[in-house]
């Protein structure tokens, strides 16, 4: 039924009849991470982990929440304790490869969902947890281009639960990066058909595919299609623009992105906007005086440096807003923000290949980061790799 926050309520009455029971705490956990309150689940699980500081249930669950915080690192920290604890838990081993993913170790990756497999065998594990870690492997081998053997991951997967529907997608993935288009596209019709039509993600390669043979009308209908399941993607409404700008539909293609840019809160411009709370230009100069009074006194702070550069940003100073940019980025490695606000700064500049080079180094701090794919796509659109922008938009 969804309703967690009464499960939560529940826990908590049951957590007050009885301090030291762990399940409620992580079954608590679960559901504030499921509700999208992951550091809410933190503090639960740290406090579980408090009384039970060996239990591998405990270290995975907290390894799972700081996951989804995009504490990767620590994140793996936690899944190499359980492993220490259990080594044989294959569960840890599943997890810390899916973080080993988002941080682009693919190699590592591999070798920790070929270990859970070789366990979760032995011990004659049901067919769906097979499924599903046949058909991680699968992605960490698209994702170093063994397309063949991604394949052979994602059919086993298939044939373990043939209801998988990301396997079914994923195949439809690795049959379009094998230009193998027409079984992708059934690919994508049978994870539509499995989901229900719920899913926007096989509209989307569904599109990819329409676009691919030329099948304008129906990669526009696929696309709009995939926004109506999750209107709140921002990305589609971008694929959709760029789609229709590329067949001359310009009034069309502008009101698309236009709607993609109201949907996309986390957008540059838009944060820009936010941390400035202010609606005038005189009121920017106050503010970044006031930012190098603070930078005087603490010249190495990424965090104002990187208020500095917003600021200059918003007011169009793009030169010196990259200037801010460079040195917050060199005092703070691990911000792939940063990498993105000074590849939009490099693009806006002209300076395509540099852009280029900063999304390709937000995209790597953080897999899944749209904005740098989108940075990425349009810096490759400006230097003529048409083929491989696309991918990216």
């Amino acid at each position: 039924l969804y309703e967690y926050p009464a499960a939560i309520d529940t826990l908590e009455e049951g957590i007050e009849r009885n301090p030291l029971h762990m399940g409620s705490r992580i079954c608590g956990a679960l559901c504030y991470r499921l509700q999208g309150e992951p550091q809410n689940a933190l503090n639960w699980l740290n406090s579980a982990l408090a009384i039970h500081p060996k239990e591998p249930r405990c270290l995975i669950a907290k390894a799972e929440a700081l996951y989804s915080l995009k504490r990767y690192k620590d994140s793996v920290q936690m899944y190499d304790r359980a492993i220490e604890i259990q080594p044989e838990h294959a569960l840890a081993h599943a997890g810390k490869g899916t973080v080993l993913m988002a941080l682009k170790q693919l190699f590592e990756a591999l070798d920790c969902f070929e270990k859970a497999i070789l366990l979760q065998e032995a011990d004659g594990a049901p067919s769906l947890i097979m499924s599903h870690y046949y058909n991680l492997k699968g992605q960490v081998m698209r994702d170093l281009k063994s397309y063949s053997d991604a394949l052979k991951c994602h059919e086993k997967a298939l044939e373990l639960d043939p209801a998988n529907v990301d396997a079914a997608f994923n195949k439809g993935t690795v049959l379009i990066h094998s230009q193998n288009y027409d079984e992708a596209q059934l690919c994508n019709i049978m994870a539509i058909s499995m989901s229900h039509g719920t899913s926007p993600a096989p509209y989307v390669n569904k599109g990819f595919v329409h676009y691919l043979l030329e099948e304008t009308a129906e990669a526009i209908n696929s696309y709009q299609e995939a926004i109506r399941k999750d209107p709140l993607d921002a990305s589609n409404y971008y694929r959709l623009g760029t789609l229709l700008k590329s067949v001359g539909a310009f009034e069309e293609s502008l009101s698309w992105l236009r709607k993609g840019l109201q949907v996309d809160t986390d957008r540059l411009e838009f944060i820009i906007k936010k941390e400035m709370e202010l609606a005038d230009y005189e009121e920017s100069i106050n503010i970044l005086t006031k930012l190098d009074v603070e930078l005087a006194e603490d010249a190495n702070n990424a965090s104002l440096l990187k208020k500095k550069a917003n600021l200059l940003n918003g007011l169009g100073l793009y030169d010196m807003a990259l200037k801010a940019y460079s040195k917050a980025t060199r005092l703070d490695k691990e911000d792939s923000d940063l990498f993105n606000a000074a590849g939009l700064v490099l693009y806006k500049l002209g300076k395509y290949e540099d852009a280029l080079e900063s999304f390709e180094k937000a995209k790597d701090l953080f897999c899944y980061d749209h904005k740098a794919y989108y940075g990425k796509g349009c810096a490759l659109l400006k230097l003529g790799v048409t083929h491989e922008a696309i991918l990216c938009l």
